[in-house]
């Protein structure tokens, strides 16, 4: 048995002593594991150590404040979630790229990037904001729907329709420009041209592929074009229905593109009524004549019977007649009372549905009296003319 000289200090504290264990060498300053081979491990008596190779351990505790120069490419494994709360040193206010200049610049109201920012979704889907512009991403109506948030102000690029889109909470508005309207071809169609067909030709701007064509009566009434023809942005034919009568003139003309938006073209045009053979056989006294029993701004209740019913006095009519003898509203009443009274009309005969309108023109020397029947606007005749 061999021993140790211990002195009182401790193991190794006289100048120049060490002990060998094996392949280890305890000094005065430490321990050197692995002395004869090429030392793999070093302590020292202040708490260093220096370990050659790989050091594997359960765990490790401390702050880790002092670990430096580890490169990353030798951290393997998987890491433990980390807080970063107590990571310091880090320089948060900026992004470098390889080169070394700064790309992201954090500041007290927000961040500075120089060069491009492109935020991607897919290749399709992206954002790219430069010095001066923002390139918003394409998507398609389906697209829209399917997958595009429905946040208020949310702007898109809908490749369908090719135009700008926001969203205003409850619908997608399209960004657009309405059409201009600013003429028709013809501004009096008979009603014999509408019943053969009549393709009524508008002229204007900014007319788009899909745009439909309405004729709007005075009344408020809305007639959509059966068939729609757009032939350039500055010219659309579209195809007057035969819905359209005298009784709703003049008729507005409306252009609304696919986008919705819709510009207006008022008082368009006239309907001039078929003409009409009234008492035209000799034996009653009468010549053959045609009267236009609507559209007209007098019609001479003379002409209507063998004698003269109105004992020689100015009276005007106005009306649609039907077969059953009914008489129905016409349009452009007020231009057509207006042009009576000029002409020194003392009864003005209107239809009882646009009385309301006609009535404002009443005065001490035109009295204007509503009837809904032939036989009615004679009594009203046969009255006055008495007087």
């Amino acid at each position: 048995m061999s021993f140790t000289k211990v002195a009182p200090a401790g193991i190794g504290t006289e100048p120049g002593t060490s002990i060998l264990i094996g392949d280890s060498l305890l000094h005065s300053t430490g321990i050197d594991i692995g002395s004869n081979t090429g030392i793999g491990v070093t302590i020292r008596k202040h708490g260093d150590a220096t370990f050659t190779g790989i050091v594997t351990a359960s765990s490790f505790s401390g702050s880790g404040a002092n670990l430096t120069s580890i490169p990353a490419a030798n951290l393997t494994g998987t890491l433990p979630a980390i807080s970063g709360a107590n990571l310091t040193g880090i320089d948060a206010t900026s992004i470098k790229h390889t080169d070394g200049n700064v790309k992201v610049q954090a500041n007290n109201s927000g961040a500075v990037v120089t060069g491009i920012l492109t935020v991607t979704k897919n290749a399709d889907s992206k954002t790219i904001i430069t010095g001066s512009s923002v390139g918003i991403g394409t998507t398609s109506t389906t697209g829209r729907n399917a997958g595009v948030g429905t946040a208020v102000a949310t702007l898109i690029f809908n490749s369908t329709t090719g135009l700008m889109e926001y969203y205003n909470g409850n619908n997608w508005i399209p960004i657009d420009t309405p059409p201009s309207v600013s003429s028709v071809n013809n501004t009096n169609i008979t009603e014999a041209q509408i019943t053969a067909g009549f393709d009524l030709v508008i002229t204007g701007s900014l007319f788009k592929t899909g745009a439909t064509i309405k004729f709007v009566g005075n009344d408020g009434t809305e007639y959509a074009s059966p068939t729609v023809a757009v032939n350039t942005a500055n010219q659309i034919t579209a195809r007057v229905p035969t819905s359209v009568t005298n009784a709703n003139e003049p008729f507005d003309v409306k252009v609304t593109n696919p986008s919705g938006l819709s510009n207006t073209l008022d008082d368009a045009f006239n309907i001039t009524p078929t003409e009409v053979e009234v008492n035209d056989t000799p034996e009653n006294g009468c010549s053959p004549r045609k009267e236009q029993l609507t559209n007209v701004g007098i019609t001479r209740p003379d002409r209507l019977t063998k004698d003269d019913i109105t004992n020689g006095k100015k009276i005007a009519g106005t009306g649609t007649i039907e077969i059953d003898g009914s008489i129905g509203p016409v349009g452009g009443v007020k231009q057509k009372v207006i042009a009576a009274k000029r002409a020194n009309a003392s009864l003005i005969l209107v239809p009882s549905a646009n009385y309301e309108e006609a009535s404002v023109f009443e005065d001490d020397n035109t009295e204007i009296v509503a009837v809904d029947s032939f036989d009615n606007a004679l009594n009203v005749i046969f009255d006055f003319s008495s007087r």
